[in-house]
């Protein structure tokens, strides 16, 4: 059951960055101007940002180390990051609805945030 879960780990973290090296549409439809599909965009956005937020303690550090930074101050900022792209994932996912302009939103999706 241990190997089967771990290949299955495995495939979900290796597919999730073959799909953040390309384009996403998500955030591209995110910044489109037609209610409908932005209705529908933030309710994605805002469940990735609710679900992935996590990946922020792994992500961010290395993406701190290799610009040059400190590992240790990219995992405080990795938390902080975590901590406000979960907590905006969930505002959006209770606030997609309401039509114009998000009420919070972030830059990135967690898949955008690889690039």
């Amino acid at each position: 059951m241990r190997k089967v879960l771990m290949v299955v780990l495995v495939v979900l973290m290796t597919s999730s960055f073959a799909y953040a090296m390309t384009d996403c549409k998500v955030c591209e439809n995110l910044k489109s101007g037609t209610p409908a599909t932005a209705i529908g965009t933030r309710l994605v956005h805002g469940i990735a940002n609710a679900g992935f937020g996590w990946t922020e303690l792994f992500f961010r550090p290395g993406k701190v180390s290799a610009g040059g930074g400190n590992p240790i101050i990219g995992f405080v900022q990795g938390i902080g990051n975590t901590v406000m792209r979960t907590g905006v994932g969930v505002l959006e996912v209770a606030t997609f609805w309401v039509p114009g302009d998000p009420i919070v939103t972030m830059e990135s999706c967690p898949l955008c945030a690889y690039k």
